[in-house]
């Protein structure tokens, strides 16, 4: 944000991501910052839109270069513009990355195996510790948020849980997690392990991703 003007960013989806792009516009829009602790991003620095491909494709000439792009989903408009970008994150058929002032936000279209699976599992049980969310999810039943954490994980835990991601992180991981060695695609369709890996990509790209790159 320079001055009072809010970054502007455009978050472009389909019908089949329409879910995960109204997500981090939720995310963008929360105040989940904490005792000086920034969370994603500012609160109060970004101002998010959600369009769909034909709204992008009816504006895209109007568009400015100064603007915010990201691209969420694998489809015709994304695949015009997202080849080109580099890939700041790749794990688990997971992907975002960008250049210059336009982003892309991607889950391959192909199904986890057992074992990436199971390394899937694992990975979202480390970012469940990283940012505390266990602390997140105890704190959110009783009102307020965060209270018997201190410093970053007082932050952290309310953020998360004042937004509604430890629901979402936790979803593939508290009911499953101990189960890793019993062949996790059995118990999971490929539609489910795709929403939860677009699910978790979100909240990452949201904790780990955005700020730098609207810092382009």
């Amino acid at each position: 944000m320079i001055g009072n003007v809010k970054t502007k960013l455009i978050i472009v989806c389909d019908e089949k991501t329409k879910t995960y792009a109204n997500f981090l516009r939720q995310l963008v829009s929360a105040n989940d910052d904490s005792d000086g602790n920034v969370v994603g991003v500012a609160d109060g620095t970004v101002d998010a839109a959600v369009w769909d491909e034909s709204e992008y494709l009816h504006n895209a000439a109007t568009i400015s270069s100064n603007e915010h792009v990201l691209f969420v989903g694998v489809n015709k408009t994304s695949k015009s513009e997202t080849p080109t970008m580099g890939a700041r994150f790749d794990r688990f058929g997971m992907k975002y990355g960008w250049l210059g002032k336009r982003g892309m936000l991607q889950v391959e279209n192909r199904p986890l195996n057992k074992e990436e699976y199971s390394e899937f599992l694992e990975y979202c049980l480390a970012l469940k510790e990283k940012y505390h969310l266990d602390g997140a999810e105890n704190e959110s039943t009783e009102g307020d948020p965060g209270k018997k954490c201190d410093g970053s994980k007082k932050a952290n835990a309310g953020a998360i849980a004042a937004l509604g991601a430890a629901a979402f992180m936790l979803s593939p991981i508290g009911a499953v997690a101990g189960l890793a060695a019993l062949g996790l695609s059995k118990t999971f369709s490929n539609k489910k392990a795709k929403d939860q890996q677009y699910r978790v990509l979100t909240i990452v790209f949201y904790l780990e991703g955005l700020s730098e790159f609207l810092e382009g």
